[in-house]
């Protein structure tokens, strides 16, 4: 995975959900005006048919909002663990490449040879050994 593509990848999701919130933000305008229409309508007939209509519509919108967003997000998601596995297996090669048994971040280890030995144990046991005077 190269970075620009991947960067392009991820602002087009970015757009497509900024697409999504402009269109849900005209229609909830649109949903606004006509419940402006209902509150002064005198016919009860026409205002139960802008009820209903109203009603519709808000569940429809926040449907399509949810679904959409959910789409997007896992869209998003799965362009992340792509690019993750991507680092992971170039951090890989250039460890395997020059020789390192142990490459780490500030709070994580990134990666670790199959010959890397964990002394956690064995330091913990030299602690708990008590001080010889």
């Amino acid at each position: 995975m190269s970075y620009e593509p991947f960067q392009a990848r991820l602002k087009d999701n970015d757009d497509r959900k900024d697409r999504v919130v402009e269109s849900v933000t005209k229609a909830n305008e649109d949903i606004r005006r006509m419940e402006k229409e209902l509150q002064s309508e005198n016919d009860p007939v026409r205002a139960q048919r802008l009820q209903a209509i109203v009603a519709q519509r808000k569940v429809e919108l926040q449907t399509s909002y949810y679904q959409s967003m959910n789409v997007l997000d896992k869209e998003r998601e799965a362009l992340i663990t792509e690019a993750r596995r991507a680092i992971y297996n170039a951090i890989r090669d250039i460890a395997i490449q020059k020789g390192f048994s142990l490459v780490f971040s500030e709070n994580e280890i990134l990666y670790a040879s199959e010959d890397y030995v964990d002394m956690t144990a064995a330091v913990i046991q030299k602690l708990n050994q008590p001080k010889k005077p």
